[in-house]
């Protein structure tokens, strides 16, 4: 399923980290991370995340859409791995 974004979520922040930006966030289909299906999880990172808002990026669409700021791209990552 997800083991590879996990993966790459993890590797992610530890690089955000070294470069002392937020991030990183995810963008998929809903169903992806609620059901840790396989699909397509657009990963995010950088200064300008600050300024976003997760509820206005979800009503902008596509529908259904899931935005996870960093720390429920955390905590996905931490799902995968349990799973």
């Amino acid at each position: 399923g997800l083991a590879h974004v996990g993966t790459q979520i993890r590797a992610l922040g530890e690089a955000c980290a070294d470069a002392g930006v937020p991030g990183p966030w995810a963008l998929a289909p809903t169903p992806v991370v609620e059901r840790l299906e396989l699909g397509n999880v657009v990963l995010a990172a950088g200064g300008a995340l600050r300024s976003l808002d997760p509820a206005a990026l979800r009503a902008a669409g596509p529908h259904p859409a899931a935005v996870l700021d960093e720390h429920a791209a955390a905590a996905l990552t931490e799902r995968v791995r349990r799973s």
